[in-house]
């Protein structure tokens, strides 16, 4: 059972938390009275936070600068969650070097240099949840390289899993379906005609509308805690049955 008492004083390092789900994972666990240090390209005005840190994930020397700060403020990390990506609506065939980069870099790449660089300064029992997407379970058209980010994502999540039984701690993923977020819609503006297409796209997902924020804060709370204790290297999809079809 969720004990939402768990989460007071521990603490926790959110990447992508200026926006959309890094930012409400972020603001959920400080309203359970966790220390959350947010980790982002882009600064973010969200109040209460531990740290608030300035860190493009791409790059490994930016990325190992702010992990040791934030251990620096807060101490040993209970909970590490890997938001931050990007999206781009390109073939593959259309898609340039330049671009690919930028999405591998940022999804799959951004992932594991914040999890490496959080590895000395976990709690035992620590959780690490990656957030991936059902793109890397399905392919989609014109999202290769984000499909190629987030399907590697979750056979990285895996591996990383079987790394980190020696301290015990587990690392699980989710992969959330359309979720508004400003990235969600984004994409839906970029479309044609983009009213009829999130009434198509709401209708592919079975259970009927296109996801929130809070659906997947819902799903990582439950990762991040004890009550997922026996869980670990999984693929938890909240994606409104897309995937089932």
């Amino acid at each position: 059972m969720l004990d939402p008492g768990w989460f007071a004083g521990r603490a926790a390092i959110v990447s992508g938390s200026a926006s959309g789900i890094g930012r409400g994972i972020a603001r959920a666990l400080r309203e359970l009275g966790s220390r959350v240090v947010a980790l982002d390209r882009n600064p973010t005005d969200e109040p209460g936070l531990a740290a608030a840190l300035i860190a493009d994930v791409r790059s490994s020397k930016a990325v190992d600068a702010a992990v040791r700060d934030a251990a620096a403020r807060v101490g040993r990390f209970a909970m590490v969650v890997n938001c931050a990506g990007v999206a781009l609506a390109r073939s593959a065939w259309e898609t340039t070097e330049a671009e690919w980069d930028e999405v591998l870099d940022t999804n799959l790449k951004g992932t594991w240099l914040v999890t490496r660089a959080a590895w000395p300064h976990l709690e035992e029992d620590a959780s690490i949840v990656n957030v991936s997407s059902n793109a890397g379970l399905v392919g989609f058209p014109e999202l290769a390289a984000y499909c190629a980010a987030k399907g590697g994502l979750v056979q990285l999540t895996r591996a990383m899993a079987l790394d980190s039984t020696s301290r015990r701690v587990r690392v699980n993923c989710i992969c959330p379906g359309h979720i508004r977020t400003p990235m969600g819609d984004s994409f839906i503006a970029a479309q044609p005609d983009p009213a009829a297409f999130a009434r198509q796209h709401a209708a592919a997902h079975p259970i009927g509308r296109l996801g929130t924020v809070e659906d997947i804060v819902q799903a990582a709370l439950y990762l991040l805690s004890p009550a997922s204790a026996f869980v670990t290297g999984s693929v938890l999809v909240a994606d409104g049955g897309y995937t089932a079809r």
